[in-house]
Formats: C-alpha cells, sequence, structure tokens
C-alpha cells in the first residue's frame, strides 16, 4: 500500500480532518491522494485503505466508471472541461457497495502539471429523501383533489342535474294539461321550463369543467378528441399510447385544455397539431400552433398553475414560442 505523501502544513491537515464534508483528491492517472476524515464516514475506507487507489474503483458506481475515466482524459490532455468548477448532483459508492447521493464539485488543484484534482463531496441522502416526501405528499394532494373534482362531477350530474331536469319535465308535463284559453300560465310554464333546461345546460358545462365524464369513462385519447371537436380551429391529433394512469391521464387533459383556450384566445393560428405518445416509462403530449408565438408563462396564469399540477406528480413541462413562428406546449408526465 503506498503511503499518504503529506505536504500539508499542520494548519492545512487541521482544515482538512475538521471539515464536515469529504474531500476526495487524485492524480492525472486517477488515483487517490487524499482522503479526509468525513470521506472516511462517509463511504467506509479508511485513509489509508484508499490512499493509491482507483479512485473509479473506489467510489464511483460501475454504471459511471466508463463517464468518470473518459472525463479524466480529455481534462488531461487539455480539452474543455465539463463538470469542473459546477456543483453537481450523482450516485457515490460505498465500500459495502451501496449507492447514496451525493453533491460534487471538483475542482484543478493550482500549479499542478501533470494536472492534479479535489472533489468536494456531500451525502445528501436527506435532502433527496426530504425531497422525495415532499414530491409524494404533493402526488398525494393531487390525487386527492383529482378524487373529489370526479366525485363533486358525478353528484352535480347525478343529483342536482337530474333532480332539475326532472322538474323540467314535470312543469311541461303540467302545460300540457293546460288548455288553450291559458295562454298566460301557458307562457310561464313554458318560460319556466326553458330557464330549467338552460340552467341543466349550464350544470353540465360546470360539471365537465371540473372533471369531464368522458376521461373517466373512455380514457385520455377520447377526452382530447372531444376537445379538438369543440376547438374553434382544425385540430390534428395523432394518438399512440396505451392507458395510463388515472391522475396522468387528468393532468394530461388539463393541460391540453388550458392549451387549446389559450390558442383559440391569443395565438392567431390557422391550425393545431397534438401528438401523444409515451416515450420509456413517461407520457408525452406535445400541443402545436402555427400562430403569432411570443406566448410566455405568467406568474399567477393558467400556465403557471399547470406547471405546479404536472411538477407535483413528477412531470415537467416546457413551452417554446418564439415570435411569428407559433408556440409548442409540452408535457411529459410519469405512466408508473
Amino acid at each position: 500500500m503506498p503511503e499518504r505523501k503529506d505536504e500539508t502544513t499542520p494548519r492545512e491537515r487541521a482544515m482538512l480532518d475538521s471539515a464536515l464534508d469529504c474531500i476526495v483528491a487524485m492524480d492525472s492517472q486517477g488515483r487517490v491522494t487524499e482522503f479526509n476524515p468525513a470521506a472516511e464516514r462517509v463511504f467506509g475506507y479508511t485513509a489509508e485503505e484508499a490512499i493509491g487507489q482507483s479512485m473509479g474503483e473506489l467510489i464511483v458506481p460501475p454504471s459511471l466508471r466508463e463517464a468518470h475515466h473518459e472525463g479524466l482524459s480529455r481534462n488531461v490532455s487539455g480539452a474543455a472541461p465539463r463538470i469542473l468548477d459546477q456543483r453537481v448532483e450523482i450516485v457515490g459508492m460505498r465500500a459495502d457497495g451501496t449507492l447514496i447521493p451525493i453533491e460534487l464539485t471538483i475542482t484543478r488543484i493550482a500549479g499542478t502539471d501533470p494536472p492534479e484534482y479535489t472533489g468536494y463531496l456531500r451525502d445528501i441522502t436527506e435532502r433527496v429523501e426530504s425531497k422525495e416526501q415532499q414530491r409524494s405528499l404533493e402526488r398525494r394532494l393531487v390525487s386527492a383533489s383529482d378524487s373529489a373534482r370526479r366525485q363533486l362531477a358525478r353528484d352535480l350530474h347525478d343529483g342536482a342535474q337530474q333532480r332539475l331536469i326532472a322538474v323540467a319535465m314535470n312543469l311541461q308535463f303540467t302545460r300540457s294539461q293546460l288548455s288553450e284559453d291559458q295562454a298566460d300560465l301557458l307562457q310561464e310554464l313554458s318560460n319556466a321550463s326553458d330557464e330549467l333546461l338552460a340552467a341543466v345546460d349550464e350544470l353540465r358545462e360546470l360539471a365537465r369543467g371540473i372533471h369531464p365524464s368522458i376521461l373517466s369513462e373512455n380514457g385520455l385519447e377520447a377526452a382530447i378528441e372531444v376537445l379538438g371537436r369543440r376547438s374553434s380551429l382544425p385540430v390534428e391529433i395523432t394518438y399512440d399510447a396505451p392507458k395510463a394512469p388515472q391522475l396522468t391521464e387528468a393532468t394530461a387533459y388539463f393541460v391540453a385544455s388550458e392549451a387549446f383556450a389559450n390558442i383559440a384566445r391569443h395565438s392567431g393560428a390557422s391550425k393545431v397539431m397534438v401528438s401523444v405518445h409515451v416515450a420509456g416509462d413517461e407520457l408525452h403530449l406535445k400541443i402545436s400552433d402555427d400562430g403569432d408565438g411570443g406566448a410566455s408563462a405568467q406568474p399567477g396564469g393558467g400556465l403557471a398553475g399547470l406547471d405546479d399540477r404536472v411538477r407535483a406528480i413528477g412531470g415537467s413541462m416546457a413551452l417554446s414560442s418564439p415570435p411569428g413562428e407559433g408556440t409548442t406546449l409540452e408535457a411529459f408526465l410519469p405512466c408508473e
């Protein structure tokens, strides 16, 4: 085992030994030259075990070793660095083979030729777990909200809407029993029946906005086709995706619904293109138009709210809208 060549002063050694973050250095061959006590605690090796070993074989997971060696070779040869002097989140490997999330910053040690490097590593397991717990909570909240929306839509359809229809039918029946010489009363009953039916239509639209029944009954493809038929612009739909989880399909529907509304109001477009397919474990929804472009997600606006909803279930959104070149909105939603 190579011995540690400690050229640090007592003060520098004390700083390394007392650092809370892992400080690991390596030479141009990728061999470990420094392994402070924090690194010992996190990765499970003693400094004596680590010094002189290949960094790639020591704490880099097998899946990342090729990239590690290629990156080192690039930097040693003088090529432009890719991750030097940046904070990146990556995965490290402990002595027992377990993988842990780490935050990594690599710097080149000044004045070294051939170059040597120092890595500053921080175990971010608690941060990652906290983020995952937050995402899990957000997903549960969105799921609970969607369940409540579906229940409210069903209640409106099966309860208030049906009762209003029954009252309208009773009014029509009563009107049919009256004689023609009761013209004023006939007109009043007719007006009341018309008002009730108009209220039923408004209630139906309200229920559809809360949660469209076709989405629950026939799925996302049918729901998007209905949006397309209602659009004031021609809509081309390409749909190539199996049934996705209910929460994913509901989120995709509301993204599409908001996009259609924005296109109709603001874009100046002549047509809309919709594409839905699955890539890996994600549902990819893409909505494009040939309008004026220049769209943006304003704080507090509909698109910003949708972005929050998409992120809450672990997805992401992207908006591209160069002036004069139309607008493309994409949503990437988890299918698991």
